[in-house]
């Protein structure tokens, strides 16, 4: 098993927990080269939260508002990504306004 770092910013790690109304950061065990998709099925399976916030495990989506960012980086289309030992995952609230 490999593990992976997973960073919740924002409002969504209030809905999480709301002891850590900024960040909220897990360590978790993951397959390697597991696809990030089941992943997240996974998560949003232990915490009921991240279900209603991040991933969608209905439609198997990320809700409109998550950016993900993994290993520093911005991903567009992250879903079939394969998770490596020591990855970064980030998830943060889209945010919009002038």
């Amino acid at each position: 098993m490999a593990k992976v770092q997973v960073e919740i910013g924002s409002w969504l790690s209030e809905r999480l927990s709301p002891k850590h109304p900024r960040r909220l950061v897990l360590e978790e065990e993951v397959e390697e080269e597991q696809a990030l998709k089941t992943f997240l099925d996974r998560l949003a399976a232990k915490y009921e939260a991240f279900g209603e916030v991040v991933f969608n495990r209905e439609s198997q989506k990320l809700y409109d508002h998550v950016l993900v960012i993994i290993n520093g980086r911005l991903m567009r289309s992250p879903m079939e990504i394969r998770l490596q030992d020591g990855d970064r995952i980030a998830f943060y609230p889209v945010y919009a306004g002038g």
